[in-house]
């Protein structure tokens, strides 16, 4: 379990993201859950498999005026590196990417959770672009599937 600040913490009267409830949220999180998943088949999971996540402190959902995002972290098992990990973001306007504009924010929530990485997974080329032409990100790796058919 990471300690993040809570809703009481910080303000939402500043803008920033606030570290919410699932479960109080969850009639409007849903929905922007279910959009993101109708826009990327690749994504297996339903919303309930979010809701459990968070629920169980495995995933942590940020809420802001515009929108949300899902966070949670990843061990390196070799080197025990720990990854912040944008897992879902959602922006009830299109084009608003809440990840991206709240970076400094989520950035600053990673380390003082002790952190060492920041990472974010894009199917969207143009915000894969922003990343690293804007951002100082780097590309690590492509990820490329095919199904196994018979014969």
């Amino acid at each position: 379990m990471v300690d993040y600040p809570s809703a009481t913490e910080h303000e939402k009267s500043f803008g920033e993201p606030v570290l919410s409830n699932i479960r109080d949220e969850w009639g409007w999180v849903r929905k922007g859950i279910e959009e993101i998943l109708a826009e990327d088949s690749h994504l297996n999971l339903i919303p309930e498999d979010v809701f459990v996540a968070c629920k169980t402190q495995a995933a942590h959902l940020w809420t802001t005026d515009e929108g949300f995002v899902i966070t949670t972290g990843e061990t390196d098992m070799i080197t025990n590196e720990r990854t912040f990990l944008v897992w879902l973001a959602w922006a009830e306007k299109t084009g608003n990417n809440v990840a991206v504009k709240w970076f400094k924010f989520f950035e600053d929530q990673a380390r003082e959770a002790g952190f060492s990485r920041f990472e974010v997974r894009t199917k969207y080329p143009k915000l894969g672009d922003y990343l690293t032409n804007e951002m100082g990100f780097e590309l690590v790796t492509a990820q490329f599937a095919r199904k196994i058919t018979d014969g």
